[in-house]
Formats: structure tokens, C-alpha cells, sequence
């Protein structure tokens, strides 16, 4: 029997107590990280660069056909340089944002590091996941997926995964897997209660059945319930085409839990 490896996470990570045994840490790709630095500084560079070169042109021409080509030598290579500063800015800004962000998975919980330090919430504290996968095609020809994953806490806070994080479908599937028992629980909770349990733009309760978008559908009407291209399907019972509703998934928080919910009432195909 292979003993598995420890996860091993940075000092700084040390400070969430409380959160069970380490799953998994992630962090930024390196990639990304350095790339943002060195775009930074391509972009301010060539900006100097072209500054420098505008003024000593400008300079040139002033001395060999008067002050009136000043202007005329110096305003593109100015407005170059303004856009190049300006993107050279923009990279620097992301760099910092990007450069310390780290996330640790534990079974109780979760710590995230940015640049104002490490915090730490417990899974019970997770109000809301949302899911936003999109397959990208260039003339038929897969050409990448990207990934959100956005996680609302019930202190406001707002935390979002994307492409710039190392193996971020994994993470993906780790944050789901992990926050799933407390939010399911209180879910259930609610409907058992006779509560209608919003999941944004669709909602659940024993009495109205589910809605969807502007639709209702009591549950004994409904025909059909299924997840397809990325949109949520629900077809009704002897309906005509425009009978049933159709919702984009990544608008859907918690969207694995309202499947779980849905699929023990009348099943999900």
C-alpha cells in the first residue's frame, strides 16, 4: 500500500487552524506570473524607447525645418507611447495582484493568500459556487477551455479561480467537491421545510415546484430535466416547443446541489 505524499504548504499558511488535513494547494501558475512581469517591462521599455526616440526626432526635424514640424515629429510617437505605458501599467497592476495568490484545500475549510496576507474561512461559511466552463472553437477546431469558478462566502467575501491558476480544472472539481455537504445540507434543510430555495435565476419548493427564469413548473407537469450544452433543460409534460425553459449553467450558483435535489424528486436525465 503506496503512503500518500505529504501536502506540503507554504509558512504562511500556517496561520488557519482549526481546518483538518491539508487536500490540496494550488497556486498561480509560474508561467503567468513571470510573463506579467516581463510584458511589464517590454511595454514600459518600448515606451521609453519610443519616447525618447519621438523627442529626438522632433528635436531633429525642429532644427532643420523649423518649430512648426515639432508637433508634427513628436504626437505619434507621444500617443505610442502613452498606449504602450498604459498596457505596461496594466501588467504591472496584474502582476502584483497575481504574484502572491495561493489557495489551500482542507477538509474543513479553505485559506487563500493574495497580497494583503492569508484569510481563512470554514465550508460552512461558503454561500455560493458558481461554474462557468466554455469549450472554444476557431473554424470547427478546439482551441482551449477556460475556467471560473467563483466562490461567495457568507461574510461577502468573494474569491474567483481562473485559468491563471496551476491545474484549475482539479481545483474546480475539489471546490465543488468539498463545499458541497454544508450547502446541500442547507438546501435541503429549507426545502424539507417547505421553503423555496433559490439557486438564482432558478428556484425549487415543494409547493410551486421549480422555476425557471420566468417559467413554472409544478412538479407532476414536468416531463424532463436535464443539463445539456450548458444549459439547464426543463421540458414539460405534453408541451409544444416553446413549452420548456432553458438556463445558461454558469448562471446557476450552487448548481450541483440543485441537480442532487432535483434528481432525488423526479430524477435528472
Amino acid at each position: 500500500m503506496t503512503t500518500p505524499t505529504p501536502i506540503q504548504l507554504p509558512d504562511d499558511f500556517r496561520s488557519a487552524f482549526g481546518m483538518g488535513a491539508p487536500r490540496a494547494y494550488y497556486e498561480v501558475k509560474k508561467l503567468t506570473r513571470w510573463g506579467e512581469a516581463i510584458a511589464a517591462l517590454v511595454f514600459l521599455g518600448g515606451a521609453a524607447v519610443v519616447l525618447v526616440w519621438g523627442v529626438y526626432s522632433a528635436f531633429t526635424g525642429m532644427q532643420q525645418y523649423g518649430q512648426v514640424v515639432f508637433w508634427e515629429q513628436l504626437t505619434p510617437a507621444l500617443i505610442i507611447s502613452v498606449i504602450s505605458g498604459g498596457l505596461g501599467l496594466l501588467a504591472v497592476w496584474s502582476a502584483v495582484v497575481n504574484w502572491r495568490k495561493a489557495v489551500a484545500f482542507y477538509e474543513n475549510g479553505l485559506a487563500y493568500r493574495d497580497r494583503t496576507g492569508v484569510r481563512s474561512w470554514r465550508w460552512d461559511q461558503a454561500a455560493q459556487v458558481l461554474s462557468a466552463v466554455t469549450r472554444h472553437y476557431t473554424n470547427g477546431i478546439y482551441t482551449g477551455t477556460t475556467h471560473l469558478y467563483t466562490l461567495n462566502l457568507a461574510d461577502g467575501a468573494k474569491i474567483k479561480f481562473d485559468n491563471k491558476f496551476d491545474k484549475i480544472e482539479a481545483l474546480g472539481h475539489l471546490l465543488q467537491e468539498l463545499s458541497f455537504k454544508p450547502l446541500y445540507q442547507k438546501a435541503a434543510d429549507a426545502y424539507n421545510a417547505g421553503q423555496v430555495v433559490t439557486f438564482g435565476p432558478v428556484a425549487i419548493s415543494k409547493q410551486g415546484g421549480l422555476a425557471a427564469g420566468k417559467k413554472a413548473y409544478p412538479w407532476n407537469e414536468i416531463a424532463q430535466v436535464s443539463v445539456q450544452k450548458g444549459y439547464l433543460q426543463v421540458s414539460k409534460k405534453g408541451g409544444g416547443w416553446f413549452s420548456g425553459a432553458n438556463t445558461l449553467v454558469s448562471t446557476i450558483p450552487n448548481l450541483n446541489v440543485a441537480l442532487a435535489i432535483i434528481d432525488q424528486i423526479i430524477g435528472i436525465t
